[in-house]
């Protein structure tokens, strides 16, 4: 059977608009929509989780209670407050009368101290791409899906700042499906997938238009490497490294490091701030592309296990000249 390429350029798209607007939705022919829910699934009064809700509350006429049913199909209990999605992960229910399916996923919070991008701790940002990663292995389990309708994960009520949450959108999803296609090109190519829209939304239009303008500025850096199909990073090597040092100041005493290995810890990621020519050389060579910094890191590796070897040559070879030379003062 000849397996039919789809370039992935093709598939991502950015769209302005109401993610719970049915209209929008139809015109689009978008049959699934991903909904950033809390981890009880039972909705809220706020952002993209409030509007899908009350967007199905209306279309119902109010004559089953949306929480009840997606109980019923997640086989969970109508116990308030019962946790019936992990952070990170997805599951998937009916679309009621909006679309034919909601994938409803949980994000983090954005746990920074203010709205510096490396002021945030590296989990939470693990987190949302998880998010992504699970909304895509989906779509390789239910291949009937074929638009599918994406808000920015994390930029409402967890206060992500918006730019660092579409880089992780645009980033997380492009490299799973890059993963996908290259580790089973046959069922990419027959699944039904062939749209994944982005949902850029607020609801004061003046904001709306500087997100859409934000996202389509990353878009753009990131464009180059989509139309190639080459895998991305999100983050360069000195945003990594701090947000992993916050990672430690925060949360190791949550994960039984106390005192001293917590110490250590953070002692041993200040020493490597000294080392930070090798990371920006990986940034500068390599840019956003995955592979070619991955090739700098392996060049790196062999060069420090070279090094030793040609300064104990070094040392061989002074150490002779030292005792030809003694050798013929005597």
């Amino acid at each position: 059977m000849q397996i039919t390429d789809k370039p992935l350029s093709n598939i991502l798209c950015l769209i302005k608009g109401n993610i719970a607007d049915k209209t929008l939705l139809d015109s689009k022919q978008i049959d699934t929509v991903v909904n950033a829910a809390n981890p009880t699934l039972m909705g809220s009064n706020q952002g993209v989780d409030g509007a899908i809700h009350e967007a199905v509350y209306e279309l119902s006429g109010r004559k089953k209670r949306l929480d009840e049913r997606i109980c019923r199909e997640t086989q969970t209990s109508i116990k308030k407050g019962m946790i019936r999605c992990q952070r990170g992960s997805a599951c998937m229910t009916s679309g009621y009368e909006l679309c034919r399916n909601i994938i409803h996923v949980v994000g983090a919070e954005y746990d920074g101290t203010s709205k510096k991008k490396e002021n945030c701790s590296s989990s939470r940002i693990s987190i949302i791409e998880s998010c992504y990663s699970e909304i895509v292995n989906l779509l390789r389990k239910h291949t009937d899906i074929k638009r599918i309708g994406i808000p920015i994960i994390g930029s409402g009520e967890y206060g992500f700042p918006y730019d660092l949450a579409v880089k992780i959108a645009i980033t997380s999803v492009f490299n799973s499906l890059i993963e996908w296609k290259e580790k089973d090109p046959e069922q990419f190519a027959m699944a039904g997938v062939d749209k994944i829209y982005f949902f850029i939304y607020d609801s004061c239009e003046s904001v709306c238009e500087e997100h859409m303008k934000t996202a389509v500025k990353i878009y753009r850096e990131y464009r180059p490497y989509i139309k190639d199909e080459r895998r991305v990073v999100m983050q360069n090597s000195t945003q990594a490294h701090f947000r992993y040092m916050r990672e430690i100041a925060r949360y190791d005493e949550k994960r039984g490091y106390f005192a001293i290995a917590k110490a250590i810890r953070l002692l041993l990621m200040g020493l490597r701030i000294f080392f930070l020519l090798p990371m920006w050389l990986k940034d500068c060579i390599g840019g956003k592309d995955w592979k070619k910094r991955r090739r700098y890191v392996e060049v790196l590796a062999l060069v420090k296990m070279i090094l030793p070897l040609i300064y104990y040559q070094i040392l061989m070879w002074l150490e002779k000249s030292r005792f030809e030379i003694v050798g013929q003062w005597i």
